[in-house]
């Protein structure tokens, strides 16, 4: 099974593109200090087979990420094969 490092975080934040691999995105996500577990929600998912894409909110308190993940199950587990995202201050 490939390691999808290849995969890609897409969005944007406060009108600015940003692009980042799956290795990136979870260094990231472990070196910001002091962080607090956001509220989290599954808004949608949407399935057909073996594929499916869901949206997710993430709330934090100055702003909320809204993603896009689509997803494939592979060998029985499901995996997110790309995200887009999009960033909201506020």
């Amino acid at each position: 099974m490939s390691d999808f490092k290849d995969l890609r975080s897409i969005g944007d934040r406060r009108g600015r593109l940003r692009v980042l691999t799956q290795p990136e995105w979870r260094q990231n996500v472990q070196q910001t200090p002091g962080r607090k577990r956001p509220a989290a929600k599954i808004l949608r998912i949407d399935r057909a087979g073996n594929v499916a894409s869901a949206k997710t909110s993430f709330i934090f308190p100055n702003g909320s990420f809204t993603d896009f993940l689509s997803l494939v199950k592979i060998e029985g587990r499901w995996t997110i094969v790309n995200k887009i995202y999009h960033w909201e201050d506020r």
